[in-house]
């Protein structure tokens, strides 16, 4: 299980604005960082951008969420993003298939 999924678990339990979050995170011992920020250029409408939280894991798993403008800021819930795999590289037995088959080659 990636870390992030056990953070999304916990995070989701919790309100959207619960500070304690972050030290529920790192008592159970899951290493991030916490990154934020505006998504899009603010409307003509005087309404701030929608904003964006991210924790990345040491696992290279993620989690994020997204708010949008009202009255008060209403936020997503968390979902999981899966660690980026390097560029030029194919998921597990992808390449030998691909060989034994005769089709495209990755690079």
């Amino acid at each position: 299980m990636l870390d992030a999924e056990i953070a999304a678990i916990l995070l989701n339990r919790r309100g959207t604005d619960d500070h304690a979050a972050g030290d529920l995170l790192r008592e159970g011992n899951l290493h991030f960082i916490a990154e934020s920020g505006g998504l899009g250029p603010a409307t003509t409408c005087g309404s701030a951008p929608m904003k964006v939280e991210c924790l990345l894991f040491a696992d290279g798993s993620r989690v994020f969420r997204v708010g949008g403008p009202d009255e008060e800021w209403r936020w997503s819930r968390w979902v999981v993003v899966e660690p980026f795999q390097p560029a030029g590289s194919a998921p597990d037995g992808a390449r030998d298939r691909a060989r034994n088959a005769g089709g495209r080659q990755w690079a």
